[in-house]
């Protein structure tokens, strides 16, 4: 794991990686997985207790 995920994990930020490769040669993937993330609220900030 890198150290900017590492980081961010007990922050509960949500780190999504792609390769330069995917990004350009399956980019119907990359998109995919993307509004899969988008669909899970992965974007969302988490409530604060």
């Amino acid at each position: 794991m890198r150290a900017a995920s590492a980081s961010a994990r007990p922050r509960r930020y949500t780190t999504l990686r792609f390769t330069y490769e995917l990004i350009i040669d399956d980019w119907p993937l990359v998109e995919a997985a993307i509004r899969g993330a988008l669909a899970r609220g992965a974007h969302l900030a988490p409530a604060l207790l």
